[in-house]
């Protein structure tokens, strides 16, 4: 299974948030409109190098999405359909941030099998099941020859997707899609 960081267990927008608006501003996930948001909002260079530098500067500052991310992934990790659980994030290698991303599992106590980076499409990776916030999963899933399912993690940005997929508002609710999509397998 490949679990994704970045606003799935890691709520890194709001440190950018901050690093792009300063402490007193008022932008939360709920302003998130669409993917590309940020990058309408205050730029690319802007907003990329935000997030970047949330993970370089301030990853301390990095709050888990949910209270209990040790818990929650977890309880995914031991679930009887999960053989290994990655955490699989999509950045360019040459940004540096990868020690820092280890370094706030570690220390948020979340396991995980092998952490993984990738530059292009998460769908190119070879996994049964993708827990992620990014609403063209789904569909690049899809489109490939092996079959795949998304979990697709609920964002205000991604209630729109229109292919098949299971949703989960919180980690937890991850075991249960586990379980429909055991039993869509099964069936």
């Amino acid at each position: 299974m490949a679990l994704d960081l970045d606003s799935t267990i890691a709520a890194t927008c709001r440190v950018a948030f901050d690093l792009i608006c300063g402490p007193d501003h008022d932008y939360s996930y709920a302003d998130i409109e669409s993917w590309e948001w940020g990058l309408e909002e205050f730029g690319e260079a802007r907003y990329l190098s935000a997030l970047w530098h949330a993970w370089t500067l301030r990853h301390q500052e990095i709050e888990p999405m949910e209270p209990a991310p040790s818990f929650q992934t977890y309880s995914i990790k031991t679930h009887p359909e999960v053989d290994t659980l990655d955490i699989v994030s999509k950045y360019p290698d040459h940004k540096g941030a990868e020690q820092y991303r280890r370094r706030w599992l570690d220390d948020h106590g979340i396991e995980f099998d092998e952490f993984v980076r990738v530059d292009g499409s998460k769908a190119a990776l070879d996994y049964d099941v993708y827990v992620d916030d990014d609403p063209r999963l789904p569909a690049a899933v899809a489109e490939r020859d092996a079959p795949g399912t998304v979990v697709v993690y609920d964002q205000p940005y991604n209630r729109d997707v229109d292919v098949p997929h299971h949703r989960a508002h919180r980690l937890i609710e991850v075991n249960q899609a586990l379980l429909e999509v055991s039993a869509d397998v099964g069936a």
